[in-house]
């Protein structure tokens, strides 16, 4: 099948609703006037508030204020990068009590709006400028919404319809129930359309069909598309509605895609283990499909798959080891990144419900491990709500609906009983989704629309034109006006796709309202213009010294749009994604930015043009990024300065001095050239000036002439790339000297274990200056491993960072030493027995260390006899059982948690007696893990007795080894149990009167059993 063509991104502006972004916060820019006196330039800031969104009221209310001001007591504004105001300052507003209001009833604007503020300084003539763009956002307010929960009742031949209340509780069925007995038979699957359409999949009787429905449970349609699959869940795209299942009369499952309008197949893809089984099916927040397999006795049970929406490929995202008894059911992901997934057991129904971070690792799992009507034992579909944070369940057997609180990025999952819908009995949820429904707020009302960059022939949704909060309106009709150029209309699925820049239409969806529906008589109407932009591509990425003039910006690509196009360079000094704020005046292709430039800056040209039919509004686009990066360099980093002086105080004409540099600073290239300003006494050995050198790297001098002692000669380095950003120092005869630095650390327990879980752990860490010179900013940073949880108000001392704690030392002088202390809980979830915690110098200012490298985390394995050691001066030393790699400057501390592995095993006859020889015996063994971690590989033996046969086809958990039966549970979670049958026929030749018949958990990986040994055979008399 042909993969899908992809789509353009779609950039829609309104006017029916509009409101301003946060005003941007920025600096005057010194454009002073002065007329006849000397004064003060102003200072100021100027902010926005926000234009409010009530339904049904045109929200001109946006207006300018000002939140702090200096040297300034008058205002004034104008429309535009430029001031265009009244220039007087008598004419001026007088300044009152901040925030003050400068302007306010705003009218909406269509696209971005500028505005110049001027503030004045008394009337001496001076005053400053400042630039505050107000950028277009659509109101959500159109339209009400409320979610309604989809639930299937495949058992009872029902569809239920529920509202959810803004907390997040569900409400009262709509309908009793909304899709009765006899409609559709077997339901599985539910989903709804762009275009508030409803599809219900009818499986396991003939035929198989797809049911597409309206809202109020009409069915529109009993044969939406022909030839119908197989289908267990429903998810839809745009035009595309995508199924996983496998055809009526069996076969592989595939997740297949259909065009909506048309029924075609587009495109299928067959699942893992050659389609064996599969089930859950999503569109996560993210907006991408997610799928997994079901069935316990498959290879890839416990797993969850992404594919791709042309369905060309899929991949792994996540998978357990398999669990016996287990299915994989239902599958949806958030808007934080983190997928749900249901492992429930086909008998008695436990349900085990997993909360997965975007990287795979387990946030938080909760379980119900029974069916009592209560909870979510035995849940199969699952539904995450992003507007309240809340995932909804189907269940077979427990509440029709459960509710379980996701608890946001980072939290656990909460069952929450009283919010969901109470066991029914003889109903069985299952599949699940949730159709945000809205109706509009006014009667009648027109809407002034643009569509932007959309390329000729591609299709719009006439629905994705009126704002509603991402939800559909599911009653109405469209209709076309008269008059319409430009843009055709398909009615199948309701698009509009554009043929001229001129184009304007009109549409209106119109509904007659009538008893049973949601919404009533109402009627919108689009005005929908066409506009077209693709921004500039420009150059000028380059690298200065503080205070330096960057090169012109220039356009490398000029910027083409339908209309006329207008300019507007912004810079910011956050980074390329945030903090930009226009900069007046600055209107052409190109810019020059002014010189004298203190910090990183980062420049983009927005572009816009007038779109054109009958809408006013503006296109817009914005050009790529481009940084003026600015060094700030701190320190030199003269390091490892030496001289072969021969012991004499002063350089021969043979000696060498040798060095390396490591500047710190901002922005630093990866090289420098260094010359020596010496009248020809001193040169370079590899060349004056030598060019490309690495930061770290040795270089050295020659004294050609020979020097006393006292001579100082300038060496300059010139960063590579960086013109005009020179580096100078000295150096002479008297530079080399004896001294060093070296720097040590040790870390210590000094709380006491055993530990376990949930418990906090003290450590000391001293860092040690061994070298003759002192030291500044010396950088420790405890790297926390996994298991180890930061509480910032333990640690007064440090701070977090990047994952690990960091503390800096202001000034350490030689021979003096700094105890720093730091806790750590231990993850109340950790399952292992040991952490290690190592700690290490990671920076510092001063000469480079002689025995160590700051922040190389060399000898993460924790040493034995020498741990505290801090005279490590060299691999291996001074013990052969050091870890060869450490370092005196990093040093681990391991500990021990206590933790409980204990399995248990139970072995009952379940076949009444007397027996008779020639008979068989049925038995069942139960295994049991009591304790806090998993157990895997168990392998549970039977040892079978003289009086009892073993007969292979009777025995599929178990395979004969001897004279012993023997199987192997692969994975066996904490408070979880495994139950093995095993059948043994009385031997016909048996003569006695009893059989005791003994079994054994005979291995075991995962820890040491606590109160029994595996395979020791105790306990062999009943």
């Amino acid at each position: 099948m042909m993969p899908f063509a992809p789509r353009r991104k779609m950039v829609v502006s309104s006017l029916g609703c509009a409101v301003f972004l946060y005003l941007l916060l920025v600096f005057p820019l010194n454009q002073a006037n002065t007329r006849t006196t000397v004064a003060v330039n102003p200072v100021f800031t100027a902010t926005a508030k926000q234009s409010s969104c009530t339904a049904g009221i045109p929200n001109n209310d946006a207006s300018l204020r000002l939140t702090s001001v200096s040297n300034g007591d008058r205002v004034n504004y104008s429309v535009g990068n430029t001031y265009t105001g009244d220039p007087d300052y008598a004419n001026a507003q007088i300044i009152g009590a901040l925030p003050y209001t400068i302007a306010s009833s705003l009218t909406n604007p269509m696209g971005a709006r500028d505005y110049t503020i001027r503030v004045f300084n008394g009337d001496s003539g001076t005053y400053s400028d400042v630039l505050v763009t107000l950028d277009e956002k659509i109101c959500p307010n159109e339209c009400s919404c409320v979610d309604y929960l989809y639930v299937n009742d495949p058992t009872l031949d029902l569809t239920h319809k529920f509202p959810l209340n803004p907390d997040g509780t569900v409400g009262p069925e709509v309908g009793s129930p909304w899709m009765p007995t006899g409609n559709i038979t077997n339901p599985h699957g539910v989903v709804g359309d762009i275009n508030g359409n409803l599809y219900i999949a009818q499986i396991d009787v003939t035929p198989t069909q797809l049911y597409q429905v309206s809202c109020d449970g009409t069915i529109l349609n009993s044969n939406a598309i022909p030839g119908w699959n197989r289908t267990l869940n429903l998810v839809t795209d745009e035009n595309t509605i995508y199924s996983i299942g496998r055809p009526p009369g069996g076969g592989a499952y595939h997740v297949y895609a259909h065009d909506i309008c048309t029924g075609t197949l587009v495109n299928s893809i067959m699942l893992p283990d050659g389609g064996t089984a599969g089930w859950g099916l999503s569109k996560g927040e993210d907006d991408e499909l997610y799928f997994t397999m079901s069935f316990a006795n498959i290879s890839h049970a416990h797993t969850i798959y992404h594919v791709e929406k042309d369905l060309s490929a899929y991949n792994l995202v996540w998978s357990l080891p398999q669990i016996s008894g287990y299915n994989t059911h239902g599958v949806d992901r958030d808007e934080f990144g983190n997928y749900y997934v249901v492992l429930t057991r086909n008998s008695p129904g436990a349900t085990t419900l997993y909360k997965i971070g975007p990287g795979g690792n387990t946030i938080n799992t909760i379980s119900d491990n029974s069916l009592n009507q209560s909870g979510f034992g035995g849940t199969w579909g699952i539904v995450y709500n992003r507007y309240n944070g809340k995932l909804y369940m189907g269940t077979l057997g427990d509440d029709c609906v459960a509710v379980v609180d996701a608890g946001g990025q980072f939290g656990n999952m909460t069952y929450e009983a009283a919010s969901g819908v109470p066991h029914v009995p003889g109903t069985y949820s299952k599949a699940i989704n949730i159709v945000r429904e809205c109706c509009p707020n006014n009667v009648s009302f027109t809407l002034d629309t643009v569509v932007c960059g959309v390329p000729f022939g591609d299709e719009v949704h006439l629905a994705r034109l009126i704002s509603c909060d991402n939800g559909v309106f599911c009653e109405g009709n469209w209709s076309v006006g008269p008059g319409n150029s430009g843009i055709n209309y398909d009615p199948c699925n309701q698009t509009i796709s554009f043929n001229a820049t001129g184009a304007c239409g009109e549409f209106t969806l119109t509904a007659a309202g009538g008893a049973g529906t949601q919404c009533g008589a109402f009627d919108v109407t689009l005005n929908v213009g066409y506009g077209e932009i693709i921004a500039s591509t420009i150059a000028g990425d380059q690298a200065i010294c503080r205070g330096g003039d960057p090169a012109a910006f220039t356009e490398v690509a000029p910027a083409s749009g339908s209309s006329t196009i207008n300019y507007q360079w912004q810079f910011s000094t956050t980074d390329c994604n945030s903090g930009f704020q226009s900069i007046p005046g600055a209107d052409g292709p190109t810019y020059d930015p002014p010189a004298g430039l203190d910090t990183t800056t980062y420049y983009r040209l927005i572009t816009t043009v007038d779109a054109s039919g009958c809408s006013s509004g503006l296109c817009r686009d914005t050009s790529n990024c481009i940084t003026v990066a600015v060094t700030d360099i701190e320190s030199p980093g003269l390091q490892n300065l030496t001289c072969n002086d021969n012991a004499t105080p002063t350089i021969a004409s043979d000696d060498y001095v040798t060095f390396s540099l490591n500047p710190t600073g901002d922005e630093l290239p990866a090289s420098y050239t260094l010359s020596v300003d010496n009248g020809g006494v001193l040169t370079l050995l590899n060349g004056n000036p030598a060019s490309n050198i690495s930061f770290g790297a040795a270089t050295q001098f020659k004294l050609q002439n020979g020097s006393a002692d006292g001579t100082v000669y300038t060496v300059t380095i010139d960063l590579d790339g960086m013109p005009n950003c020179p580096i100078t120092f000295p150096i002479s005869a008297a530079s080399c000297s004896n001294d060093n630095v070296d720097l040590a650390l040790i870390k210590t327990e000094t709380s006491s274990g055993p530990y376990l879980p949930g418990d906090n752990v003290n450590f000391d860490i001293t860092v040690y200056n061994q070298g003759t010179l002192p030291v500044t900013n010396v950088q420790v940073t405890d790297y926390i491993p996994s298991g180890f949880l930061f509480n910032v108000l333990d640690n007064p001392d440090f701070s977090f960072s990047g994952g690990n704690g960091v503390a800096t030392i202001p000034t350490l002088n030689a021979g003096a030493n700094v105890t720093l202390g730091i806790t750590l809980q231990i993850d109340p979830l950790f399952l292992g027995t040991t952490l290690v915690n190592n700690a290490e110098i990671t920076a510092y200012t001063g000469f480079a260390d002689e025995d160590s490298t700051p922040g190389n985390n060399s000898g993460s394995m924790p040493e034995l006899a020498t741990d505290n050691d801090i005279d490590d001066e060299s691999p291996g030393s001074p013990g052969t059982t050091d870890n060869p790699a450490d370092e005196d400057d990093f040093d681990p501390a391991q500990i021990s948690i206590l933790q409980s592995f204990d399995l248990a095993l139970k072995k009952v006859v379940l076949t009444a007696g007397p027996v008779l020889p020639g008979t068989d015996v049925d038995y069942k063994i139960t295994v049991y893990n009591q304790g806090d971690i998993p157990g895997t590989n168990i392998t549970v033996t039977d040892y079978i007795p003289a009086g009892h046969n073993f007969n292979a086809v009777d025995n599929a958990d178990f395979a004969l080894n001897g004279m012993v039966a023997e199987a192997v549970i692969p994975a066996l979670l904490p408070g979880d149990s495994v139950e093995l049958s095993i059948t043994l026929e009385v031997d016909l030749l048996y003569d006695g009167a009893t059989i005791i018949n003994n079994a054994e958990i005979t291995a075991a990986t995962g820890g040491t059993d606590e109160d029994s040994t595996p395979g020791n055979n105790s306990g062999s008399s009943p």
